[in-house]
């Protein structure tokens, strides 16, 4: 479980359980995971589980509205950096190429470092793979809106419109191949034969995955020819 989901710190009972659940609903599933586990992790009796959340399925729910709101913020601050890349690009495609790449590297930054954001990915992932109830709620609050996002910066490099389906397809391709690199470290590391996955590790893999968004924006050209001296 992410060390930065810290039980001891919650002391409200309610608290403890919501955090303690997304560790195992993360990890394991929300049908893979007992509510003997549940009261186990958040260190409360069985009955607490049905007392405040009416049983597993209201404390799932009361979990994946937590995630999605802590991850508000991301989905924000991603929105305000791409339109006002957009604004200062003013169409240049030499500045689009790097806005996509500054876009990468902050998908992946935010992913790898903040606080137990990784371990909210992975509950989102279960729910991708294995849809419940909650994940219409889960698209349209944060997948949906993500996409759109990233497809103003496909649109504008592409010259698409941002509602055509090709706009939205590179969009979340591009969403994906972030996501990805860092969701799969450890078979990342093992196929590259590496011991660590610190800022070099880091810098190698925002690069390359920056090289090919700016391709596939059709921006290459454009890249290669960024004047040193802005």
């Amino acid at each position: 479980m992410d060390q930065s989901i810290d039980l001891k710190s919650a002391r409200d009972t309610r608290e403890r359980l919501i955090l303690g659940a997304l560790g195992l609903f993360a990890g394991r599933g929300f049908e893979a995971t007992s509510t003997r586990e549940l009261a186990r992790a958040a260190h409360v009796n069985l009955s607490a589980i049905a007392y405040h959340f009416g049983g597993k399925e209201g404390l799932y729910a009361a979990v994946v509205e937590r995630v999605i709101e802590d991850m508000a913020p991301n989905r924000e601050g991603l929105a305000h950096f791409i339109r006002s890349g957009l604004d200062e690009a003013a169409g240049d495609p030499a500045r689009l190429a790097e806005l996509a790449r500054q876009v990468v590297r902050l998908i992946i930054r935010t992913i790898s470092t903040m606080p137990g954001h990784r371990i909210r990915m992975q509950l989102l992932y279960h729910e991708i793979q294995q849809p419940s109830d909650h994940f219409a709620a889960i698209r349209e609050r944060h997948f949906a809106p993500l996409q759109r996002t990233v497809g103003a910066l496909v649109a504008a490099a592409t010259g698409l419109d941002p509602a055509d389906e090709r706009t939205r397809i590179q969009a979340h391709m591009t969403m994906m191949l972030c996501v990805q690199f860092v969701l799969n470290t450890n078979l990342v590391q093992a196929s590259l034969g590496w011991k660590s996955h610190g800022e070099a590790e880091f810098e190698k893999l925002a690069g390359i995955a920056g090289d090919w968004v700016v391709r596939a924006l059709g921006l290459e050209y454009a890249a290669a020819t960024w004047p040193e001296d802005v």
